[in-house]
């Protein structure tokens, strides 16, 4: 799907696929799961600066996102 035109779908898309990742992270790695900025920052961060915005929100922690 093409999101140049689609500001919202893009980061909303990513969020949905930073948290799938998160679920199986956690069953791969408990002991040693990334910190939430470590996955925001891999998933979300980067739709905001392809945006033109520079400061993105704070990630929320695993336990926000039901782990």
């Amino acid at each position: 799907m093409d999101y140049r035109r689609d500001r919202a779908g893009l980061p909303v898309y990513m969020a949905g696929m930073l948290f799938d990742a998160a679920r199986d992270l956690m069953k791969l790695t408990p002991s040693q799961p990334p910190t939430p900025e470590e996955l925001f920052d891999r998933f979300l961060a980067w739709t905001a600066r392809a945006f033109g915005r520079l400061d993105p929100p704070p990630a929320p922690g695993l336990d926000q996102l039901g782990f």
